[in-house]
């Protein structure tokens, strides 16, 4: 293998043989000596064993552990591992103590309502039945004597058929406060003063009526109950 020097003085590079090594040389250039250098001893390539290939890690197994099982709600583990009763809590006694206090206390049975009523309501009820009755049949009374009168006395029983009427609505309307409720007894009242839905909100209060009354005790006839009953 070819040695390359260097001329000092127009710094050409000279390739020299190998026998020409650690002499000197004229440069063929500007014929100064130039020194060859000497040639370096070729380098041993080191051999290096080859180790071989790790074998690849083996994958892990889950890291994730299994919580251990909780031991039994009423046992509790000791050091010992010798199982003992749980201790109970003082909310676990305090609703234990509730319980029997509760079923200590004799169950009382509920009261039934039974529907009675006093003596003064009974009165009431039967009188404004009564007089509703009566208005009802002094107007079916008048309604068909008109027809045998002449047209001036017609207009007569026309108002003495609207006063009955109105005498009507306002028992109507007293004894639903009684058997119903304000709301019922208005509207019981108005349809009174209706010819044909008077009839039947007559005979609606009445039915409730009579059957307030016979539940009480007492017996209602075609013209209401008797006062006798009620005293």
């Amino acid at each position: 293998m070819p040695t390359t020097a260097t001329c000092q003085q127009c710094n050409t590079k000279l390739r020299v043989s190998d026998e020409l090594a650690g002499r000197k040389v004229k440069c063929p250039k500007c014929k100064a000596v130039v020194a060859v250098p000497d040639a370096e001893p070729p380098l041993e390539e080191e051999v290096v064993e080859a180790k071989p290939a790790r074998p690849a890690p083996k994958a892990k197994e889950n890291s994730i552990q299994r919580m251990p099982a909780r031991p039994a709600r009423d046992i509790e583990q000791t050091d010992d591992d010798e199982p003992r009763p749980r201790r109970r809590d003082y909310d676990d006694r305090e609703d234990d103590d509730q319980d029997e206090s509760f079923d200590d206390e004799p169950r009382r049975p509920k009261k039934k309502k039974s529907g009675k009523r006093n003596r003064a309501d009974l009165k009431a009820i039967a009188l404004y039945q009564k007089v509703v009755l009566l208005c009802l049949l002094v107007y079916i009374i008048a309604v068909v004597a008109q027809f045998a009168f002449p047209p001036e006395i017609r207009l007569l029983l026309g108002l003495a058929m609207l006063g009955v009427g109105i005498t009507a609505a306002v028992f109507v309307f007293l004894l639903a406060l009684k058997v119903y409720s304000p709301g019922v007894g208005i509207a019981l009242a108005i349809l009174t003063l209706i010819p044909c839905a008077g009839l039947i909100a007559i005979l609606v209060i009445n039915g409730k009526a009579t059957a307030g009354l016979k539940k009480n005790g007492i017996s209602v006839g075609l013209l209401g109950a008797s006062f006798s009953d009620i005293s």
